[in-house]
């Protein structure tokens, strides 16, 4: 759930385990874009586009279904960090959650 207020979205009530959370999938296709957007050109936010890929594979239609724990395994041999998988999964990973504060939060679909 995103609050607005004043039209705004408070950068702390999105996060990676939000997008995650996302049902719609043309509402996530539509974040994950306009994330991408917004830090396509900032050499600083490598790590941030780093996660949402991240993002992007744990909700592949060919992991739907299964548990986190399968989830990381699977995606595990394609050399995905472990750690990095499971802050992104609680929502608390670093560096996405610093870079979204530096974007326009009130323009997030």
């Amino acid at each position: 759930m995103l609050v607005k207020l004043g039209g705004r979205v408070a950068p702390a009530l999105v996060t990676s385990r939000t997008l995650l959370d996302t049902a719609d999938r043309d509402l996530f296709d539509r974040r994950i874009k306009w994330l991408l957007a917004h830090s396509e050109a900032d050499p600083r936010a490598n790590s941030f586009r780093e996660a949402i890929q991240i993002i992007i594979a744990l909700r592949r239609p060919e992991l739907d279904g299964l548990t986190f724990e399968r989830k990381k395994e699977i995606l595990g041999k394609e050399r995905i960090s472990d750690s990095r998988m499971e802050k992104i999964h609680a929502g608390v990973y670093p560096a996405f959650n610093n870079y979204l504060r530096q974007l326009p939060m009130h323009e997030f679909p």
